[in-house]
């Protein structure tokens, strides 16, 4: 029979024992929940990808149009206020190429961008970003002004002398240049209807056919200034300056270029707090309990 002293001491260390295992499993359990948080915080606070939430498709989009061989193109040539891309875009959205096309004597064929980058371009931006782009490149001062550009020459379109279509390529090149004194003076410049250039090096624009080159390679390759003059200094541009590299680019609207958004330090600091309360919860649980 044990020692009555022995079994008091038995049982002391028994119910000591139960009592150390209840408040470990509650320790734990209160240790777990912080983890759960943090799980759950950092789940919610993930952005989702691309691939994750794919874009709805718009049922009011038109179809990709997808230039195909012999069909019409225009383009600027890359020099002056047209090396910047977004000067191009908001040109090519604010252009009618359809109304061209009509008043060629062509209605219902396709006019293509000659440039397939561009080309693509046009297809994801809507028609009122014309003048966040425009905006954002320098060219517009303020929403509604006014260009700050002016006429240094006639512009000149080429189109190449053989090929195919060249009756309908000429019908183009005439409304085309009709067409491109409607859109500038729609924000606010005047310019004089543009001239046949002699040569692709020395042209502003250029009508062309998909898959046709005949001197294209060489378009726009001259040093001479473009028919558009700043009347203003933009970085990479000086006042009157109608050659070299456009303006670099500008901030705001929608054009452009791709930059990381911004971040809020309060995802961190939560973060890191509920990460501490986590290791310091699980370190007191498991710490040594005195009865």
């Amino acid at each position: 029979m044990p020692h009555p002293g022995a079994l008091e001491v038995w049982e002391l260390t028994e119910r000591r024992a139960r009592s150390s295992d209840m408040n470990t499993h509650r320790r734990l359990r209160f240790a777990l929940v912080p983890l759960i948080v943090v799980t759950t915080f950092l789940a919610a606070a993930s952005p989702a990808t691309a691939a994750d939430q794919p874009a709805p498709e718009d049922p009011h989009r038109p179809a990709l149009q997808v230039a195909a061989a012999g069909d019409l193109t225009w383009q600027f040539a890359s020099r002056g206020v047209f090396a910047d891309p977004r000067v191009v875009l908001a040109m090519a959205i604010l252009l009618d190429e359809p109304a061209v096309m009509s008043a060629a004597g062509l209605s219902g064929q396709p006019l293509f961008y000659g440039v397939e980058e561009t080309r693509l371009s046009l297809e994801e931006i809507p028609p009122e970003d014309a003048e966040p782009l425009l905006l954002a490149s320098g060219i517009l001062p303020q929403p509604g002004g006014s260009a700050q550009l002016v006429q240094s020459r006639r512009c000149r379109i080429w189109t190449p002398a053989t090929g195919e279509h060249p009756a309908e390529r000429e019908a183009v090149v005439a409304a085309l240049s009709n067409e491109l004194v409607t859109v500038l003076g729609g924000i606010g410049l005047t310019i004089d209807p543009c001239e046949t250039a002699a040569s692709a090096e020395e042209a502003d624009l250029a009508v062309s056919v998909v898959g046709l080159d005949s001197g294209l390679s060489a378009f726009g390759d001259t040093s001479d200034e473009t028919f558009l003059r700043l009347t203003i200094e933009l970085p990479g541009l000086q006042p009157g300056a109608g050659t070299g590299g456009g303006p670099a680019p500008g901030q705001g609207g929608n054009a452009g270029i791709v930059t990381p958004e911004g971040g809020s330090l309060a995802v961190p600091l939560v973060v890191t707090a509920l990460a501490v309360l986590a290791l310091f919860g699980g370190r007191w649980a498991t710490r040594p309990h005195e009865g």
